[in-house]
């Protein structure tokens, strides 16, 4: 596993930097704002434009 810090529109960097690494998995957490959306924009983006698949995960309970 690798750590790196990118900067830019969120979704596209996630997208740029998983083509430009060979990414086999992106996991998103959600973030849980709003209720009435299940993925938010950057989740949204990311599943559509992946070049790997991608997980999303419901944002950890508050006090875990």
């Amino acid at each position: 596993m690798e750590e790196r810090t990118v900067t830019g529109v969120p979704g596209r960097a996630l997208v740029d930097t998983a083509r430009s690494v060979n990414a086999q998995l992106i996991v998103l957490a959600t973030r849980g704002e709003h209720a009435a959306r299940l993925l938010g924009a950057v989740s949204q983006y990311v599943l559509r434009h992946a070049p790997c698949p991608v997980l999303v995960v419901p944002q950890a309970s508050k006090g875990l």
